[in-house]
């Protein structure tokens, strides 16, 4: 059933960031970025042939900001625009050759997608940025090519917004996990250095 993966992993990401994560600015527009995605997700309008839901144009207009934020800017719209056209090209080789998809189209895109951001993106804001803007660029090329093929193909529905919000929950469980990490790390060696008489 597409969307059920976009709804749970958004509430999940709500509840840690709303009960679990510390008091700050950030947590506050990331919750309230949220809450607004998911009640945009019933409403689509259309520009021409064209049908796009209102959550596509929060997700642009959402990666623009974080990336206007972002020093390096201009490197991640090229990022973006790499990715978006890697995104396209595995619609396209899905739409072409759905025999090589072994895995389901969610999950093997999906985890491409993961593996390209981060890899590319060393900064977990810009990985953010950078899969917004790339892929729902994506969408919109995938889009007008089908639409010019006599075919309708919505931008931004539920089969796509199940794998960007996995990709972004992949990102931000894998940088939750490394900052663990790094905290273990840091308190085991403090306290070894104790114990051998070593000031931390």
């Amino acid at each position: 059933m597409d969307g059920i993966y976009f709804y749970y992993t958004c509430w999940l990401m709500w509840v840690v960031l709303t009960f679990l994560s510390k008091k700050t600015p950030t947590r506050w527009y990331a919750s309230f970025l949220i809450l607004v995605l998911l009640n945009s997700v019933p409403y689509t309008f259309q520009i021409r042939s064209y049908t796009i839901s209102l959550a596509a144009i929060i997700i642009v207009v959402s990666s623009l900001v974080i990336l206007s934020m972002q020093k390096q800017h201009i490197k991640a719209v090229i990022i973006s625009i790499s990715i978006g056209l890697g995104y396209t090209g595995a619609l396209f080789w899905e739409a072409v050759s759905p025999v090589w998809m072994i895995f389901p189209r969610l999950f093997l895109i999906t985890l491409l997608a993961y593996l390209l951001v981060y890899v590319a993106v060393h900064q977990t804001w810009m990985r953010i940025g950078v899969w917004g803007l790339g892929s729902m660029l994506g969408e919109v090329i995938y889009s007008v090519y089908v639409a010019e093929m006599g075919y309708s193909e919505p931008i931004g529905e539920f089969a796509y917004l199940d794998m960007y919000s996995l990709v972004i929950f992949m990102v931000l469980t894998t940088t939750s996990f490394l900052y663990l990490i790094n905290e273990l790390e840091t308190i085991i060696t403090q306290r070894v250095k104790r114990k051998v008489g070593i000031k931390p």
